[in-house]
């Protein structure tokens, strides 16, 4: 937690706060190339080591696989908690973004297939972020990385480094045995596309993959609005590092910590309880809701 004072919340800086966007990248590439997110960070440290499967299927041990959901939230929420004082605009933002009405999706066709037609009827949908959630890319040189490519963005060439979280390739063969994936970023195609077919040439690990024009606009932000993938809402959940990514779904949505370069990282890990749990309910919902608390959250929010 920072220890620098807190500058007063006024109505002008809420108002910034809907019309910023932070580039993550110190300004070595233009911010239209990758995420152009709010940075919410951590020096959340963990003590655990190594990963942990989770149990074989979630109806077995309900015991421990309630106990593993609960003390996973128990973490998550402590640090989305945790970042009010320091990322007060990002909440500002959730709170009083404009939201879109049903209406307006209704004749809207989905970017998402059928889930018949790709083989993935009646699975729940897992949408993930890519930027600081599953892997971190700069345009600066990065000693160790796990994959330097390059990428063509608006005539000119950039030599991008890449470095996958820890427990990266576990968790993707993990949740894509059970879950269909869908990767959702407000980083440009031309970027993520290369990223992606580096990681999983054969899409074996991630079904879909939708980008920053697939993104709604609101107030000069980047939100990803669940709605335009044509999934039933009560089977669809989304993981993102910056909250606001989700402000119009608050409860589909696990917040992450962001990640950088921590090589003892296991927040990825973290979540698996959570969804083992979520996909034996008719609706994740209420259980997300309850967990996170999100919407009480962003009620405590004062201008």
């Amino acid at each position: 937690m920072s220890t620098q004072p807190r500058t007063p919340v006024t109505k002008k800086r809420a108002k910034k706060a809907l019309t910023t966007s932070h580039d993550a990248t110190n300004g070595a590439v233009p911010k239209a190339l990758f995420s152009p997110k709010f940075q919410i960070t951590t020096d959340l440290n963990t003590e655990e080591d190594g990963f942990q499967s989770p149990p074989a299927s979630p109806l077995k041990k309900r015991e421990r696989l309630d106990k593993e959901c609960k003390e996973s939230v128990q973490s998550i929420k402590a640090h989305l908690w945790g970042l009010v004082e320091e990322e007060m605009d990002s909440f500002l933002f959730m709170k009083y973004a404009p939201k879109l009405d049903d209406k307006v999706f209704e004749n809207k066709r989905p970017y998402l297939p059928t889930q018949k037609s790709c083989g993935m009827e009646g699975r729940y949908t897992l949408v993930l972020d890519l930027d600081e959630t599953l892997v971190h890319c700069s345009v600066d040189k990065v000693e160790q990385c796990d994959a330097i490519f390059p990428v063509s963005f608006n005539g000119d060439q950039y030599k991008v480094y890449m470095k996958k979280r820890p427990y990266f390739k576990d968790f993707l063969k993990l949740v894509a045995r059970d879950f269909e994936v869908v990767i959702f970023t407000a980083s440009q195609q031309c970027y993520a596309d290369k990223l992606l077919n580096l990681v999983d040439p054969n899409h074996e690990l991630i079904h879909h993959r939708l980008f920053r024009n697939h993104c709604i606009n609101v107030e000069g932000n980047f939100v990803k609005d669940l709605r335009v993938l044509g999934r039933d809402l009560a089977t669809t959940m989304i993981i993102d590092n910056s909250p606001p990514a989700f402000t119009n779904q608050v409860d589909n949505g696990i917040p992450i910590a962001s990640w950088y370069q921590d090589k003892h990282d296991t927040e990825l890990i973290k979540t698996l309880p959570v969804l083992n749990k979520l996909r034996t309910l008719s609706d994740v919902r209420p259980a997300i809701k309850k967990y996170f608390m999100t919407k009480k959250l962003l009620k405590a929010v004062k201008m």
